[in-house]
């Protein structure tokens, strides 16, 4: 994700390195995702219950964040769009239960055979 924003910001800085030929859209999803992501972490962040999302929070920085691309064997974007549901559901309601990220991965790995 990182690798990608930074590239947007050098074609920002450098409009020789863009190509007219290429679709914009496919470069700016990842972009959109984490803005709307982050948009919402910070909206939420003080909200009775956030807390309980710091576990998925953390795995931000190990997949891809932008839930509008397709990631169907990334297991860490699966949480990541349990992190999106997380804050979706904070906004309109309470009392939010979500499992952590690492319970997940332990009782994944003890079940294989």
């Amino acid at each position: 994700m990182s690798l990608t924003l930074l590239g947007l910001e050098e074609q920002r800085k450098n409009a020789e390195l863009i190509n007219p030929m290429e679709d914009i859209r496919i470069l700016l999803r990842p972009a959109l995702g984490l803005h709307d992501l982050i948009r919402r972490v910070i909206r939420l962040r003080r909200r009775a219950g956030f807390s309980k999302l710091t576990p998925h929070l953390q795995l931000l920085n190990s997949s891809s964040v932008a839930q509008n691309m397709a990631a169907p064997r990334d297991a860490v974007a699966a949480k990541i769009f349990e992190l999106l549901m997380g804050l979706v559901c904070l906004e309109v309601g309470t009392n939010l239960e979500l499992d952590g990220p690492l319970l997940w991965r332990q009782s994944r790995h003890s079940h294989r055979f």
